[in-house]
Formats: C-alpha cells, sequence, structure tokens
C-alpha cells in the first residue's frame, strides 16, 4: 500500500482584484504518494500552478487543509514555513532563477548552507551532484556561462541539496529545446527511479507520459486521476496512446 506523504482536504485559494474575486482552487482534495512521479495538467487559468505552490508551501491557502506528511504546513507562521521548506522541498522553476552573480557551486550549495547543515557535507553533496549531471567541470562558471539546459542541471541541483522529501517542478522544460527538455525530463525519471518523490506542472505531453501518475485540473478542481505503470522506454509506446486517449477525453 502506497504512503501519503501531501494530503489536502477542501483546499480553496481565492484571489481578489478590483473589488472581485477570483477562485484559482476549488475545495480540493487529494493524496500524494511517496515515490510516485506526479504529473498536474490542465489548461492555463486552470489552477495546475497555484496548486502547486499551495502543495509546497509557497502560497498561502485561503480555506482548507495542507498536511506534509503528520505536518500541516498551512498552519505554520512565516518563519516556520520558510524553515520547513528548506529541509523538506525542493524546487525547480520554468524561469530557472539562478543567481547570477554566483557560481554553479555556489547556486547550488547555498539552499544547503541557509539550512544550516555541515558546509563539508554539504561540498560533497554538491560535488556528487555536479558529477551525477554532468556539471562538474562547470563549476566554476557562472550561469551565463552555460546553456539553458546546463542551467536548468543545475537547477534541479540546487532543489536535490537538502535531500528533499519531495521534489516539486513547474513547467521544467518550457523554457528549453527538445533535445535539453528529454536531458531534463530523463534525470527526473532516474531520481525517482533512485526513490524520489517528483510533482510536477506541464502541459508538455511528452514529459506527462513520464508520470505514474497524472491530474487533471479544471477550473480549481480534479477532473481526471490516471494511473500508469512506471515508465520505461519498452512501454512508452502503450503509455503515449493511453496518455494521449486519457488527454483527448479531457478536452486538453
Amino acid at each position: 500500500m502506497k504512503k501519503t506523504v501531501i494530503k489536502t482536504k477542501d483546499l480553496c485559494k481565492t484571489y481578489v482584484s478590483d473589488g472581485e474575486q477570483f477562485h484559482a482552487i476549488r475545495n480540493l482534495s487529494l493524496e500524494i504518494y511517496e515515490g510516485d512521479f506526479t504529473v498536474i495538467m490542465g489548461s492555463s487559468g486552470s489552477g495546475k500552478s497555484t496548486l502547486l505552490y499551495l502543495l509546497s508551501g509557497l502560497d498561502n491557502v485561503t480555506t482548507g487543509d495542507v498536511w506534509f506528511s503528520d505536518i500541516k504546513i498551512d498552519s505554520l507562521k512565516e518563519k516556520e514555513i520558510a524553515n520547513f521548506r528548506r529541509m523538506n522541498i525542493g524546487f525547480i522553476f520554468q524561469a530557472i532563477n539562478l543567481v547570477p552573480n554566483l557560481t554553479i557551486f555556489e547556486n547550488i550549495t547555498i539552499p544547503g548552507y541557509l539550512a544550516n547543515k555541515n558546509k563539508k557535507l554539504v561540498d560533497q553533496k554538491a560535488y556528487e551532484l555536479l558529477k551525477m549531471f554532468e556539471l562538474h567541470e562547470l563549476s566554476g562558471r557562472l550561469p551565463s556561462q552555460v546553456s539553458g539546459g546546463q542551467q536548468q542541471r543545475v537547477a534541479i541541483a540546487r532543489g536535490l541539496i537538502n535531500s528533499p522529501q519531495v521534489l516539486f517542478a513547474d513547467e521544467p522544460t518550457g523554457s528549453l529545446n527538445s533535445a535539453q527538455g528529454r536531458n531534463v525530463l530523463d534525470i527526473l525519471t532516474n531520481i525517482n527511479e533512485g526513490g524520489q518523490t517528483v510533482v510536477m506542472v506541464t502541459h508538455d505531453f511528452k514529459a506527462a507520459c513520464r508520470a505514474d501518475r497524472i491530474l487533471f485540473i479544471r477550473d480549481g478542481k480534479i477532473d481526471g486521476d490516471l494511473e500508469l505503470e512506471k515508465f520505461t522506454t519498452d512501454n512508452l509506446e502503450q503509455r503515449e496512446e493511453k496518455v494521449f486517449a486519457y488527454l483527448t477525453e479531457k478536452g486538453w
């Protein structure tokens, strides 16, 4: 039986603009399972990125509950949630968001230092990640001195430096070409196979085909939940047919 790592109950997120309310997430209840590669899909404005930010503690809920393991994160104070995020989550942004005047190595290690972890151990983990992602020869360069695909691999390493319970990714291939995007997806697939829980928002069909589970969001609610077998290159064609039929049915 799968272990639940994140659970929401009656989750709502409401924004107010020009005196009018916009309900981005509406009474949404779900469970995310440990070790899964969960993909969240939906049309533009459906609430998928908002949901990702709520699950990861990067945005505040309006009403409802978010449980992360046995911690109710929506009730944590600002400093408590910041510390919780450093220790328990990694986040990969579409815009990558590396610090431009810091080296590749420094960008990766900063979250480890901020979490007050042993500097020697943080550095050691960073070197391991650099080697794993074939970035070790670039560690002294600035982000502007490497390609977009290499920058995103740095961002993944940064997200993994504190060995998070869950790695979140918001459109991680959205600003990359097809080859760079495939490389990033291969990395995410490999670390998931190693036991890392991954939750990813994407609009990319190829990216969605890497999932164990695809949640489809419409108007701030879950409108579909497709479970798949673990990804392998051998079952790719069959998987693509199943995912395509599912998304077509959802009007994607």
